[in-house]
């Protein structure tokens, strides 16, 4: 994750890979999601800290969260 980001996350998506179809084709822990866009993909512990009160977290339990 790069950046700071001051939104916060609506959704984190976490507990399977991410895969972002990046430049770089990065596969992550978890995603944090507002308002039906990506904010940022990263490991778990860095999506975490976007996370507030009202924040609902989905496990993906293995399963591959691919964006589109």
């Amino acid at each position: 994750m790069k950046g700071k980001i001051k939104m916060k996350a609506e959704t984190i998506f976490f507990g399977g890979p991410v895969v972002t179809v990046d430049r770089n084709d990065r596969v992550c822990g978890a995603a944090a999601v507002a308002n039906g866009v990506i904010l940022a993909a990263g490991t778990e512990e860095e999506i975490r800290r976007l996370a507030d009160e009202n924040t609902e977290f989905i496990d993906l339990k293995g399963r591959s969260l691919i964006p589109g």
